[in-house]
């Protein structure tokens, strides 16, 4: 039994009382446990992933790869109506969950294929600012100044451990954005999805280092 089951714990399990006796139990249940997946998401699931197949072609992102925010933008925005009540999508009749799944999916294969262009922003704080604000069932609500007194803590402890600037990132990641002047206006030439890929790549491998420090 796990040592952090709550007392709460509830099964779904059909009940029995009898504990099989195969030796090869203790080697099947020490694997990747693919019981615990609810299969009647995974037709959710599917039925989104056949949009893509049929549109883009059947695992397209481990040919040409793709770029992390393109799909956590996809996620968000899909997850966003049905928290806001919408359950369909209107434009195929799809449950917005199967698409948030099938974008995770996605997400995760292109990861471990090596085919996730990782544009996303460099390490912020997001996370243990959750666990921070965190509070168990047991503990009262914070009052207004123990609240503020708390932030103001984690972001003196904070702040100054994320403070990188371009000056630690290697001179050749560094874009040289040339300004021309065209009509009367100065232009900025723009970042491709590949160099802002490699700078956000490179500003966090610089934030870890900086954090071990």
């Amino acid at each position: 039994m796990p040592q952090d089951r709550l007392d709460t714990y509830v099964s779904g399990l059909r009940p029995t009382r009898e504990e099989g006796l195969n030796p090869k139990d203790k080697f099947g249940e020490a694997k990747v446990n693919f019981n615990a997946i609810p299969t009647a998401s995974l037709v959710f699931m599917a039925e989104s992933m056949q949009d893509g197949w049929d549109k883009y072609g059947p695992f397209n992102w481990r040919v040409a790869g793709v770029q992390a925010l393109v799909y956590l933008g996809a996620l968000r925005r899909h997850l966003y109506a049905l928290l806001d009540g919408e359950d369909y999508d209107p434009k195929t009749g799809k449950h917005h969950g199967g698409y948030i799944m099938a974008c995770m999916a996605i997400y995760l294969d292109a990861l471990v294929s090596g085919r996730l262009i990782d544009n996303r922003p460099i390490p912020g704080k997001t996370g243990a600012l959750i666990q921070m604000l965190n509070r168990r069932p047991d503990q009262e609500t914070p009052t207004a100044q123990h609240r503020m007194e708390q932030l103001e803590r984690f972001i003196e402890l904070n702040a100054p451990s994320t403070a990188l600037t371009l000056a630690e990132l290697p001179k050749n990641l560094i874009p040289k954005h040339q300004a021309q002047v065209q009509n009367g206006r100065r232009k900025r030439r723009h970042l491709t999805a590949e160099q802002r890929a490699r700078i956000g790549k490179a500003l966090r491998k610089a934030w870890r280092k900086k954090k071990q420090k």
